[in-house]
């Protein structure tokens, strides 16, 4: 039984190719799996980010239609 150990060793290549294969095969998983969710959430951002600037217009449109208000009321 220790004859077949002692055959082929474990040397520092294989463990460094070993190791740089699954650091590939992981780093192609997250690569991947970045573009899937951000191609799957692309459109929500950017629809939220459109509501989100109509909001910021109309709120910064709202103290001239106050001061607007106001000039009208003291017209009357």
């Amino acid at each position: 039984m220790t004859e077949l150990l002692d055959d082929r060793p474990v040397t520092l290549r294989t463990v460094l190719i070993v190791s740089l294969t699954s650091l590939a095969i992981f780093l192609g998983g997250m690569s991947s799996g970045y573009f899937l969710a951000r191609s799957e959430y692309l459109p929500k951002t950017e629809a939220r980010d459109k509501v989100v600037n109509e909001i910021k217009q109309k709120v910064e449109q709202l103290p001239q239609q106050i001061n607007r208000d106001i000039q009208e009321d003291q017209k009357r």
